[in-house]
């Protein structure tokens, strides 16, 4: 499996790049044991992503590898969040392949869930206060008993998803998608505007 690494590109050859791994500022995919500039082959990406995308003007790309190069050029590595994400994302798209999330029970408070598939995610009892699910699309996912106190839920499509039992004080549901939503709460205090 591939991941992405976001990189400072310090040199360039006709057959490799001189790479930095830039520490991720989300600890949920990935960990980095140190930052030491390597010569990468450019074969060496993923077959067929071509030349890398850059962002912007600045030296700055993001590539994409295989998890086995990463971990041998700078120890990157999936956390178990992270390969439970990529896990689910692979069973929304094959079901044979994947396996459907389960953070139930779980203690979440302040991942980073942001613009991420987690349809049908179960996040039974789970403890989600100050969560980021902003734009996160989260159709049928199971919130029963959750805490979502102070999350953030703004623009994320909650289309039936199961909100029975849930508290949700001074979480932002600001542009959310509550249609067909089981809105059986806890507690809710102050929220953003639901839009229906």
């Amino acid at each position: 499996m591939n991941i992405k690494i976001e990189c400072e590109i310090l040199g360039v050859t006709k057959d490799a790049l001189l790479i930095k791994p830039l520490r991720d500022k989300d600890p949920s995919w990935a960990k980095v044991d140190n930052t030491e500039a390597k010569w990468v082959p450019i074969k060496a990406m993923r077959e067929g992503s071509g030349i890398p995308h850059f962002k912007s003007a600045t030296r700055r790309a993001i590539l994409k590898m295989s998890e086995t190069r990463a971990k041998n050029l700078w120890g990157i590595e999936r956390t178990p969040l992270a390969q439970t994400l990529a896990e689910h994302e692979l069973w929304l798209v094959d079901s044979s392949r994947g396996e459907q999330a389960d953070f139930s029970g779980q203690n979440l408070a302040g991942v980073d869930f942001s613009h991420r598939a987690l349809q049908k995610a179960k996040f039974v009892k789970a403890n989600l206060k100050g969560a980021n699910l902003e734009d996160a699309e989260l159709e049928e996912a199971d919130f029963t008993d959750a805490n979502l106190d102070e999350a953030n839920l703004k623009s994320a499509t909650l289309t039936k998803a199961v909100l029975e039992k849930t508290t949700l004080v001074e979480s932002d549901l600001e542009h959310a998608d509550v249609n067909g939503t089981s809105l059986e709460v806890k507690e809710v205090g102050e929220i953003g505007r639901v839009i229906k």
